[in-house]
């Protein structure tokens, strides 16, 4: 009782002493978070009203997403793509051909199912769009029906989002030869270089693989950062996907490092310590639908 007592006495005579004070810095911090708050807003509203402009004045855009279980695993009003739909608005068709568990390497004869994986990695979605090859996907996939009636020729933008499973299943980042369709940056290259080579007037968009956890009984024991399932860490993916967009000249967009999420926030983004949840999802649309209209932006000048 004497210890609360003396406390209180100290805190009486430090309020008498330096109460108005207080009030002041308070009502400063007050007007300060106002302004900041405002201006933010302000900001923010001006970005929207330039954003419906470029898309207005862009017309009709053809998007194409070639990718995996990030697009494939929720397709209703909270997916990934119904999202970023609501976002660049009617004019923009999205063709999500994103499938379930597909890398975008194919896989060795060594690799389980590996004549199934195969017609479904990205090399093989890229030839079946050329008219290279005909479709064998299982029907039950969303992409299979899209794969027979998008026109490809007409698409303005290829999306290649894959990565985590390539990392999952230690598929090598490159070999000798730098268009083997085995390794990961092969397969991105391979698949870039036939793009621009039957769909000429496209451009073309590379996406990293998102962060990722790995628990055990409830418990973080690693991340994407420094977890090595065999072919590297998730970073050294990641720079792999940089180093051919580079080179062969696409935008590049670093999901891992561009959403924010990490070991802090990810209950919040990760559903399962992989997949995103409705906010991860929000975040992944919005980034993609700021690059892409900045995009826009660009082909009208």
């Amino acid at each position: 009782m004497i210890l609360i007592r003396k406390t209180g006495e100290i805190i009486k005579k430090f309020l008498s002493k330096y109460g108005k004070h207080i009030k002041r810095i308070f009502i400063v911090l007050l007007i300060v978070t106002a302004i900041v708050t405002g201006i933010w807003l302000f900001k923010s509203a001006l970005e929207r009203v330039h954003n419906n402009k470029v898309l207005k004045e862009r017309g009709e855009v053809s998007v194409v997403v070639f990718g995996d279980s990030i697009w494939d695993i929720v397709r209703d009003d909270t997916g990934i793509a119904a999202r970023l739909q609501r976002q660049l608005g009617n004019k923009v068709i999205l063709s999500n051909c994103a499938i379930m568990g597909t890398s975008a390497a194919m896989r060795t004869s060594e690799a389980k199912n590996y004549k199934l994986w195969n017609e479904q990695s990205l090399y093989s979605m890229v030839q079946i769009a050329a008219g290279l090859k005909e479709s064998a996907i299982p029907e039950d996939k969303a992409a299979a029906e899209l794969m027979n009636t998008v026109d490809f020729q007409k698409a303005d933008y290829f999306v290649i989002a894959y990565g985590l499973n390539d990392y999952f299943s230690a598929i090598p980042r490159a070999s000798d030869d730098p268009e083997d369709v085995y390794t990961y940056a092969g397969a991105l290259r391979s698949s870039v270089k036939l793009i621009k080579k039957c769909f000429p007037n496209a451009k073309i968009i590379i996406m990293s693989q998102t962060y990722c956890q790995q628990y055990s009984y409830g418990r973080i024991i690693s991340d994407s950062n420094d977890k090595d399932f065999g072919g590297g860490t998730g970073l050294e993916y990641i720079q792999a996907a940089k180093a051919v967009a580079d080179e062969m000249g696409t935008l590049f967009i670093n999901n891992s490092e561009d959403l924010g999420i990490n070991i802090y926030n990810g209950k919040m983004y990760l559903s399962d310590a992989t997949h995103l949840t409705a906010a991860g999802r929000l975040k992944y649309a919005n980034n993609l639908a700021d690059y892409l209209i900045k995009a826009f932006e660009e082909d009208m000048k």
